[in-house]
Parts: C-alpha cells; sequence; structure tokens
C-alpha cells in the first residue's frame, strides 16, 4: 500500500489542527478508517476521497493523488515522474484517441471524477444539417463570457466542459466542419483553462490549457498555439515559477505570426518571469520591447486579443514585476499611475491589481493606504467567485501580520472574513 502514503500525508495537512474525531463526525465516517487512510494501510474509497476533497476545500488535490495511487496500482507501481513514459493512455476526453501525457491523464481522472461525470458518458444530439453549429458556439460563448463577467467562473464552468465534450461528439458526425469544430474545441478549452485559473484550480487550469494546446496544433492554427503558450507562461507566472515562465514565453516569441500582439504579449510574460527569478535588467529590457511591439503599425486592430492588450495592461504586470524584484516604491507609484487608466471591462481584474499594489503600499511601510486598497479591492470583487482574488487577499492578509493591531488592518481582516464567509 506504499503508493497510498502521499494522499495520508496530503489528508493530514490538510487536517491540520483539526481532530480525527472531529472530522469523521463531520463527514459522517469512521474516524478508525480516516486513521488508516492517514497512514496509507488501506485505500479510501471513490466517495469518501471526493467529500474529504470537497470538506477540506483541497480544490482536487486528494482526488489527483488517489487518481495517481490508482494508476500506480493498475500499472504494477509505475514512477509517477515519467513525463515521457511512452504507455500513456491514449484518451482524448471524446472518444477519439490521441497521445496525452499521464499528468494530464491523472488531471482529467480527478476532475472528471470532482464533478460526478464521465468522459465516456454520451450526450443525445439532434443532428440538423440546418444549423451552423459553429455560430451557434460562437454566439454561446459570447454568452458564457459576459456570464463569467456578471456572476464569476463557478457558474460557467460546467457549461464551459459540457460544450467542450458536445463539440468533440460533433466532430464524428459525417458532414460536419471538423477542422472548424476543432478550432472551435481550442477556444473553449483555452476559455475553461482561463476559468479554472481565475477560479484558483491550477490543476485544472493546466490540463485545459495543455488540452488547448494539443488540439491548436491538431488544427494546424499556429497564431492559436502561440496564443495558448503565452496562457501557459501566464499561468507559470503565477505559480510563482520564473524559470517555466520565461522558457514558455520564449516559445511564444519565436512561433508568433508577425502581425499579431502575441510576441508584445509573449514578451511582457516573459518580463514577468525575469523578475521572478531576479533579473532587473531582463525584466526591463523585456518589458520595453513589449511595448515597443505593441505599437507597431504592422498589427492588426481586428485580432482577436489587439483590444484589450495595450498600455495600460502592460504597466499594470510591470508593476506586479517590479515589487517581485523589491522596488517597492516604483511599484507603487506606477500602480498608482495606470489603475487610473484601466478600462471599465478590466472590472475583475482591478480588484486584483488593486490587492497586489496593496502588496507595494505594504513593502515601502505604507499600512494605512495598503488597508484601504485592501478594503477597496474587497468591495469591488465582492461575489465574482474569483479564486485569483481570494489568494492575493490572503498574501496581504499575511503580510500584515507585523501590524496586526493597527486600526485599518483590523477593518481589513475583518472585511475579508465577512467575504469568505
Amino acid at each position: 500500500m506504499e503508493q497510498w502514503r502521499p494522499f495520508g500525508d496530503e489528508l493530514r495537512k490538510l487536517r491540520g489542527h483539526e481532530s480525527l474525531r472531529s472530522l469523521a463526525r463531520r463527514i459522517g465516517y469512521n474516524a478508525g478508517d480516516l486513521s488508516r487512510f492517514e497512514r496509507g494501510i488501506r485505500k479510501p474509497p471513490a466517495d469518501i476521497v471526493r467529500l474529504l476533497d470537497r470538506e477540506l476545500s483541497a480544490s482536487g488535490r486528494l482526488i489527483e493523488i488517489a487518481a495517481v495511487a490508482m494508476f500506480d496500482l493498475d500499472n504494477g507501481g509505475v514512477d509517477g515522474h515519467d513525463e515521457s513514459c511512452r504507455d500513456d493512455p491514449y484518451e482524448n476526453g471524446e472518444g477519439e484517441f490521441m497521445p496525452i501525457s499521464r499528468r494530464s491523464f491523472i488531471a482529467a481522472v480527478g476532475m472528471e471524477a470532482a464533478i460526478g461525470t464521465s468522459f465516456n458518458s454520451r450526450i443525445a444530439l439532434n443532428r440538423n444539417s440546418s444549423v451552423d453549429y459553429l455560430d451557434h458556439f460562437r454566439q454561446l460563448k459570447r454568452v458564457l463570457v459576459d456570464q463569467d463577467s456578471l456572476l464569476g467562473p463557478t457558474t460557467v464552468i460546467p457549461i464551459v466542459q459540457q460544450q467542450i465534450q458536445v463539440i468533440g461528439q460533433l466532430r464524428r458526425l459525417n458532414g460536419t466542419d471538423t477542422t472548424g469544430l476543432l478550432e472551435m474545441q481550442t477556444s473553449y478549452a483555452e476559455f475553461a483553462g482561463w476559468l479554472h485559473q481565475d477560479s484558483g484550480d491550477f490543476t485544472a487550469a493546466e490540463y485545459w490549457t495543455d488540452r488547448a494546446f494539443q488540439w491548436s496544433m491538431a488544427s494546424g492554427d499556429d497564431a492559436m498555439s502561440s496564443y495558448i503558450l503565452n496562457r501557459k507562461a501566464h499561468l507559470s507566472g503565477d505559480e510563482g515559477d520564473g524559470g517555466e515562465t520565461v522558457a514558455l514565453a520564449a516559445a511564444a516569441i519565436r512561433t508568433a505570426p508577425g502581425d499579431t500582439p502575441i510576441a508584445a504579449l509573449a514578451n511582457m510574460r516573459a518580463a514577468h518571469g525575469h523578475a521572478l527569478l531576479g533579473d532587473h535588467n531582463a525584466t526591463e529590457n523585456a518589458y520595453n520591447m513589449a511595448l515597443e511591439s505593441v505599437d507597431s503599425p504592422d498589427m492588426d486592430p481586428d485580432l482577436p486579443w489587439a483590444g484589450w492588450f495595450d498600455h495600460s495592461y502592460i504597466n499594470v504586470h510591470r508593476a506586479r514585476s517590479l515589487s517581485a524584484l523589491g522596488d517597492y516604491r516604483t511599484a507603487a507609484e506606477q500602480f498608482t499611475h495606470v489603475l487610473d487608466t484601466l478600462p471599465p471591462h478590466y472590472a475583475r481584474d482591478r480588484s486584483v491589481y488593486l490587492v497586489r499594489a496593496a502588496m507595494a503600499h505594504v513593502g515601502n511601510d505604507d499600512v494605512e493606504h495598503a488597508a484601504s486598497l485592501g478594503m477597496e479591492a474587497i468591495s469591488a470583487g465582492s461575489g465574482s467567485g474569483s479564486g485569483r482574488l481570494a489568494k492575493e487577499l490572503e498574501l496581504l492578509d499575511r503580510a500584515f501580520n507585523p501590524w496586526q493591531s493597527q486600526a485599518a488592518v483590523v477593518e481589513f481582516r475583518d472585511a475579508r472574513r465577512e467575504l469568505l464567509v
């Protein structure tokens, strides 16, 4: 049962100071069996894994670890760290067989178990040759983007993932535009990746972004493939991995078509990666290149991404990178300037940026101003369902520890607790 030890270790860590008896009462289960799960000497039932994951707010980690253990058990104890294993299962989620990495397979198992559906389930389709399915999915996505903006990612994620499955089924029907549907499936998968990233579930975000990249390559959409490399760099940057961020951004720059803003976006992602690595000169050079590229006269203003990618977007990320480099004074000044220039459609992102600005002010020992920005972020982001915002607020809360008795900090912490209820 050695393969269940990581599950037990994670369960023990998530339980924290809560006693086994208390947890057992909370989930209506036997404390002795929970103890055996923690010691890695008994395999937990799938329904208990899902229950523990939900009750301990594990965001799928327990489900994924259990999936790893089951995979290793079923495959004779294969080492769980071999990403290049050639014996990976071949399953793309809709019955077609395409190679995916072992990590992607495990993530897929975990996510599907978490939402209680199956990759092999089928949705009844009322095939109508007169229907323009591509136009239908385009219109639906616009509605889902609006719903995400209004109600948050958790209201949209199940619908988006179901549509990915529906599109996959349509691709197998005779007479459909299989290439167009594959491109549409790519678009929905990229959107799913972003929704999960915004909700704070990086495991699911990585899975769907990887699927989007795979499908973009299969459809031959070079611009989309390059853009998704940027998305992967963005995700790595949010996870704090500077080296991976720089590498993915470099790949996006190499593959970016010349008439798109993708190279400029990639330079911006690379800049933050350099900041995470502590390289001030490389950070500044990359941001300057991004600002120069976005003003290129060859840029097509009608392309996707061109509408929202501008100087204000670059500069608000530049301010974040300055904080990462420890230049809090310049970061705070830049945040102050750029937050007032953001377009209205950045409403949810603005709440995240407000917290990052607050962190810069904490670095400057301007605690009262930082707390006021935190309060503004809570007010602006209340009800957004953004896991990114929740995580940023948690970091700000920790940063306030040396000033926990100050009235402004107490007020911020009270407001944050109310937000979590």
